[in-house]
């Protein structure tokens, strides 16, 4: 993946400061919230093993290490490492979501917040697809994620900022989504960290995949997964596709 090295600098430069940019704890308690129900609602088998897929810092582990035992993957080491330092009772595994084989025999899978967009191909997102279905018991559930659908996809502008602590240190964070043809889009982002009065700041461009929802459906069919409903953006943050193993 030639766009993986991008991505992985992008990770590993905002690591430290992922919690504070991204994580909202009051909307991932709520989300936390509502896979469990979509778990219970559908999952046909009773055990409780959970693989949480591009699991970054780990942001729902504190709503359901009482629930599931829990796998996280990442392919960034320094998510991984900031997991670890959170939740060092939780395994996590630094790998490739879409391509892995070393894990197996779980009963709920989770691929959140539109990570499976950064395959660059619709045959690197069926292989993600299918590497969950291999490591997934029979009668078990995949919360997917999609992100950014193609026929729904809307250019998009993110502005965030706040202040670290009581300190004067504060982050800054402007990012847009814009597409560039008929099946990539753009995320450009301009972070701004300033510790100690010392500013640091950070510019990507991180390409992701838009995929058709008739792409989503054939590659979750052909790979064994009954989709038992689908969430919209309204409903899910992203959308989700809820799926079972057969």
């Amino acid at each position: 993946m030639k766009n993986n090295k991008v991505i992985k600098e992008f990770y590993m430069q905002i690591a430290e400061w992922y919690d504070e940019m991204y994580v909202d704890q009051k909307i991932y308690q709520a989300e936390a919230r509502q896979i469990d129900l979509l778990i219970k609602k559908y999952k046909k088998i009773d055990g409780n093993n959970l693989l949480d897929l591009a699991c970054g810092s780990g942001p729902h582990i504190e709503y359901w290490e009482d629930k599931y035992h829990i796998v996280g993957l990442d392919n960034n080491i320094h998510m991984i490492m900031r997991a670890n330092e959170k939740w060092p009772q939780i395994m996590f595994v630094c790998g490739d979501m879409f391509c892995f084989s070393n894990l197996s025999n779980f009963d709920i899978a989770t691929c959140l917040y539109g990570s499976i967009g950064y395959a660059e191909s619709i045959e690197e997102m069926e292989n993600a697809i299918a590497c969950v279905s291999k490591c997934l018991n029979p009668g078990g559930i995949y919360i997917l994620t999609p992100g950014e659908i193609k026929e729904h996809f809307e250019n998009k502008i993110f502005i965030k900022s706040k202040r670290l602590d009581d300190k004067d240190d504060y982050f800054r964070k402007i990012e847009m989504v814009t597409q560039v043809d008929e099946n990539r889009a753009i995320i450009s982002m301009n972070h701004r960290i300033v510790i100690d009065g010392k500013a640091q700041t950070y510019k990507y461009e991180i390409p992701i995949s838009l995929f058709g929802r008739s792409d989503y459906i054939c590659a979750l069919e052909k790979n064994g997964f009954l989709i038992e409903e689908e969430k919209n953006e309204l409903e899910f943050r992203m959308g989700a596709f809820i799926c079972r193993k057969q």
